[in-house]
């Protein structure tokens, strides 16, 4: 059904449209008591200068929004569209010949061929969205503490087999790797006193990720050689990563 709603000071001029209009198919006044607008009607605003300061033309048009009704703002004078409204285009009714236009644009909105009004953000749905972001705050907050809880409290714990687990393959990875490397440097220890004393420089030949086992090999060649043995270290990633760290570029 056809909907009409306008500012005190346009009533004369939304009087004779509403006469114009009702000659043709009905049309309610929604400023008279008992008047009011349901899904599927269409709204005609009317638009004066002043017009969208009046709070019953504003809440109109956010009902039609919020209902997905399709509105047409007809001009009474010069006005500006109102932002909620600023994607539609109106009709100048100061020009009385704009009638056919009007009366087309309205049965087109009102034929099954219409669009669906496109959605605007009014005061109900921006509270609505406010609403929903807040519920989801809340949750998300709340999850969050929950897991702060449960870690702190030991009710969640990580898969320590897990990781130990992949600990161990990583750690036989780069033995295996260091040893199969270091193979092929063991001709490089010192046999006497003399290479001994020049083994500091032959160390620095040997690339840094193998540096430091090397090192600590020829200390234990020599000691062994002197009857008193050490252990030697079993490769790491920690050591040989930080041999590569200092290398110089």
């Amino acid at each position: 059904m056809l909907k009409l709603i306008y500012a005190p000071q346009d009533a004369n001029f939304a009087e004779k449209l509403r006469q114009d209009l009702a000659r043709r198919q009905p049309i309610d006044d929604l400023s008279r008591p008992g008047n009011t607008q349901a899904k599927g009607d269409v709204l005609l605003v009317v638009l004066s200068a002043e017009a969208w300061k009046d709070k019953s033309v504003q809440s109109a048009v956010y009902v039609a929004l919020d209902n997905s009704q399709h509105v047409i703002p007809v001009f009474a004078g010069p006005a500006k569209l109102p932002r909620v409204l600023n994607h539609l285009e109106g009709v100048d009714m100061t020009n009385s010949a704009n009638l056919q236009t009007l009366l087309n644009k309205i049965a087109f909105f009102q034929s099954p061929d219409a669009p669906r009004p496109m959605k605007v953000l009014t005061p109900t749905m921006r509270s609505s969205n406010m609403i929903v972001l807040s519920i989801f705050g809340v949750l998300a907050t709340s999850m969050f503490c929950i897991g702060l809880v449960a870690i702190g409290g030991g009710v969640s714990r990580p898969p320590a087999d897990e990781y130990n687990q992949n600990a161990t393959v990583v750690q036989a990875t780069v033995q295996f790797e260091i040893e199969t490397g270091l193979a092929g440097y063991m001709a490089f220890l010192p046999d006497n006193a003399e290479e001994a004393a020049n083994y500091s420089a032959t160390l620095q030949t040997v690339p840094t990720r193998y540096r430091p086992f090397m090192a600590q090999t020829a200390t234990d060649y020599a000691m062994r050689a002197q009857g008193t043995p050490t252990p030697t270290p079993t490769p790491t990633p920690e050591a040989a990563d930080t041999a590569e760290a200092t290398e110089a570029p």
